[in-house]
């Protein structure tokens, strides 16, 4: 069976300001009052890596294609809550397809723990960045009280790393913090090192962007060295 890695690896999948991870595949060469006629792309979401709350002005189709079960979010202009879930149990009351009418504000995930989906998306008129808009919690509950639950179950930022690309994260705007330039041996302990930079550099008091940056940089030295302690840097080597 397929893994998500190889997914985002041959489908040159890159974080989407949205969440998740995102390649388009298909722009028609036809138009409609300024729009592509429609626009079409790969999505992939993951556990702690969802597509949080947006809002296009167009209709958008959703086609499920691999992994686990997908939930949509969305909370219709009349203030409507509805889910469904995109998947192929067509007895548990899952849809293979499902279209998100425009200007419904959604969001989507997969429900449990290390749970992921790869999923198609076409939007018509075609997706265009100029017409989508993208929420937090504190824009949705003034207006959406009655769907606190579900607005605030999910979290509101989120960090991507993504190797020798560095790593991302959402505040308003998708922003990189690129990585340190090494010479790799061993990635062995990349992951755990920048994490527990990060950690260090938050309770430090560090910015966000600037406690990414010291992870980036100590999971760059980690990668010179053999095996995950091996490779882990000192404090001194971090100056």
């Amino acid at each position: 069976m397929i893994t998500k890695e190889e997914i985002i690896q041959r489908l040159n999948l890159l974080p989407h300001p949205e969440g998740g991870y995102f390649h388009q595949s298909y722009i028609s060469d036809k138009t409609m009052d300024d729009h592509h006629l429609f626009t079409s792309i790969y999505f992939l979401i993951e556990s702690g890596n969802i597509s949080h709350f947006h809002r296009i002005a167009s209709d958008e189709l959703w086609y499920y294609h691999a992994g686990d079960a997908i939930t949509i979010h969305m909370i219709h202009p009349d203030h409507r809550y509805e889910q469904v879930k995109l998947g192929m149990d067509l007895t548990a009351g899952e849809f293979p397809q499902f279209l998100v009418p425009a200007h419904t504000i959604f969001a989507s995930t997969v429900d449990d723990d290390a749970q992921w989906s790869f999923v198609g998306c076409m939007v018509a008129p075609g997706f265009s960045f100029d017409d989508f808009e993208l929420f937090k919690k504190a824009d949705l509950l003034p207006i959406y009280p009655e769907h606190e639950a579900v607005i605030s179950q999910y979290p509101q930022q989120m960090i991507v790393t993504l190797g020798e690309q560095g790593a991302t994260y959402f505040d308003d705007e998708l922003i990189n913090v690129p990585a340190l330039k090494t010479t790799v041996v061993d990635t062995t302990g990349a992951g755990d090192t920048f994490n527990g930079a990060l950690a260090v550099a938050l309770s430090e008091g560090q910015s966000l962007a600037d406690a990414i940056a010291f992870g980036n940089k100590a999971a760059g030295i980690s990668v010179t060295g053999l095996g995950a302690q091996g490779g882990m840097p000192k404090r001194e080597e971090m100056n």
